[in-house]
């Protein structure tokens, strides 16, 4: 694929994203005490389910078909996906206990992967109404849909004396902080 076969359908997962956050949106104005327990225990919504569907649907629906996994599906065998050359991988609701929580910490994940290398990526923060979004040879962008702003993101060049950890506050446990206390991290908590 070539990178304005890229832009084009990065634009058009920028669309379905933006679309699956209004679901979720809808979703997380309400008072959703219907929460099931996935097999790991993890909690699983309305929202995580809507949007799944959402998206699943709009990505079978465009022009150029990929195969599909997603964290509210069933993962098809190893010896299947190794034969892919490219496919879509999903995260329809990440962050479902800051959603339970309504902290607004939580993104819609797609990503279409080659190989070993995800080519277009895009994460929605629906209710600070950011989304950021790549892909290979096009660049990394910021936007905004109240406003409609894009921003072209610069990355800052690495550093090998310095290191940034991220953790969120809803999976932070022992094993974590003995590894930060290692290497005598300052946490930004």
């Amino acid at each position: 694929m070539n990178t304005s076969e890229l832009r084009k359908l990065t634009d058009e997962v920028v669309s379905i994203v933006k679309d699956a956050g209004e679901i979720v949106l809808e979703i997380y104005s309400k008072d959703h005490k219907n929460i099931q327990k996935k097999s790991d225990s993890s909690p699983l919504t309305e929202a995580d389910t809507l949007a799944n569907n959402f998206i699943i649907s709009k990505l079978n629906s465009l022009e150029l078909k990929f195969p599909i996994i997603s964290e509210e599906t069933t993962l098809p065998p190893f010896s299947t996906r190794s034969k892919w050359k490219y496919y879509w991988l999903i995260d329809p609701l990440d962050g479902t206990k800051e959603f339970i929580n309504k902290n607004g910490e939580f993104t819609i994940n797609v990503s279409l992967v080659s190989g070993d290398k995800s080519i277009i990526g895009v994460v929605f923060a629906p209710v600070f109404d950011t989304l950021y979004f790549s892909s290979l040879g096009n660049g990394a962008y910021k936007k905004k849909f109240l406003g409609n702003q894009e921003t072209k993101i610069k990355v800052k060049s690495f550093e090998r004396s310095s290191f940034v950890i991220a953790n969120s506050r809803s999976h932070k446990n022992d094993d974590f902080n003995r590894f930060v206390s290692l290497y005598n991290f300052l946490i930004d908590t």
